[in-house]
């Protein structure tokens, strides 16, 4: 389990938190185990661990759980006593000195045997990235990463403030729109007249669609966006996509290809953009395979980055090994050396047979 949405039902009531615990589920990118509350001096650390998660994909602290320090398996719970109280005080701490606030952050007990998990959901902002002022009057920003957190460099603070600045504008200009219809660009048959669709509803993260004389919808996140051209003397607003997180099944109709745009697809575009950045930087990249699986971190040139494959070349190899984007769990710059490492799937090193090529060097 690792998505917040995967983990949201299952840490609401005290059967789920116990199949956390039975299977041994690890800390990762979405969840943080904490085995006692934070303590008054503390304050500033809370902060630093909820932005973290909201300028991520969002995810969950769960206070009152112990976790075992090498794995960062869920062990054994640790019940906190005066639950509410606890609750309410955490919450406070939370709703102050962070900037944006954290709007819909929930904190809440969830009552077990001998006293109650605390439970702090973070949702994946819309308003990000989030600082931390703390004591001496400075901002921190920061960002969850794999089982702790680290400061966000420079250049992903001015890329989320430009993120949040250009989604604010679309919002706008989808809002001014709302009367006169929508069209969706790129127009994927150039022998039909493109379809208006009606905008129904725009909140922070999402426009949904219903096409016009049907009764089909569609939600597309605004991630997905790349320009809008406003509506003019009649014309419709244009609303034009990344092609790169666009899929089309050929065997459908192809006007409904908004449903094909995918978290995954975006997750894919934003970590192929990431790529095409250290490639272009002339960063080199390390190969991690995720899980208890041992490997030699050999540095790889960064030949070629498309929509679903990075193309890596060892020192010694002539051939250049493409791994699915699909299966990187995530990337993690290193601006020190210069260096992109990624982490796959643990499902890679199942593979024997079936694998491509690249799978036997990097475990050499």
């Amino acid at each position: 389990m690792r998505t917040f949405d995967e983990l949201r039902p299952v840490t609401h009531d005290s059967s789920g938190l116990q199949r956390l615990m039975n299977d041994h589920v690890c800390e990762g990118p979405c969840l943080d185990y904490k085995r006692e509350p934070y303590r008054n001096n503390d304050h500033e650390e809370a902060r630093r661990d909820a932005t973290a998660f909201a300028n991520h994909r969002g995810g969950f602290i769960l206070v009152g759980v112990e976790e075992d320090r090498t794995t960062g398996a869920a062990l054994i719970f640790s019940p906190i006593a005066d639950a509410h109280q606890v609750a309410n005080r955490l919450r406070d701490i939370l709703s102050d000195l962070i900037e944006p606030r954290l709007s819909d952050i929930e904190v809440f007990p969830v009552n077990i045997a001998d006293g109650s998990v605390i439970v702090v959901q973070i949702p994946p902002s819309d308003k990000n990235p989030h600082a931390v002022r703390i004591a001496t009057g400075r901002y921190e920003w920061w960002v969850r990463q794999d089982r702790s957190k680290r400061e966000m460099r420079f250049d992903e603070i001015i890329e989320g403030i430009r993120r949040d600045t250009v989604r604010r504008e679309h919002i706008r200009l989808l809002e001014a729109g709302r009367t006169a219809g929508c069209i969706v660009q790129p127009i994927l048959d150039a022998g039909r007249e493109p379809s208006t669709w009606s905008i129904i509803a725009v909140n922070g993260q999402s426009i949904t669609l219903q096409r016009q004389a049907s009764s089909s919808e569609v939600t597309l996140p605004l991630a997905a966006i790349a320009e809008i051209t406003p509506a003019a003397a009649g014309r419709p607003i244009q609303v034009h996509l990344n092609r790169g997180c666009i899929d089309i099944n050929a065997q459908e109709d192809r006007w409904c290809y908004l449903s094909s745009v995918s978290q995954e697809a975006l997750s894919r575009l934003e970590k192929g953009r990431e790529l095409e950045r250290a490639r272009v930087a002339n960063w080199r990249a390390t190969v991690t395979p995720h899980g208890e699986w041992p490997a030699e971190n050999l540095p790889f040139t960064i030949v070629r980055v498309d929509k679903y494959h990075v193309r890596l070349q060892g020192r010694s190899c002539a051939n250049a090994f493409p791994i699915p984007i699909d299966h990187i769990r995530q990337t993690n710059a290193m601006p020190e050396s210069r260096t992109m490492n990624l982490e796959l799937d643990m499902i890679l090193g199942c593979r024997t047979q079936d694998m491509v090529g690249y799978l036997r060097p990097i475990t050499r």
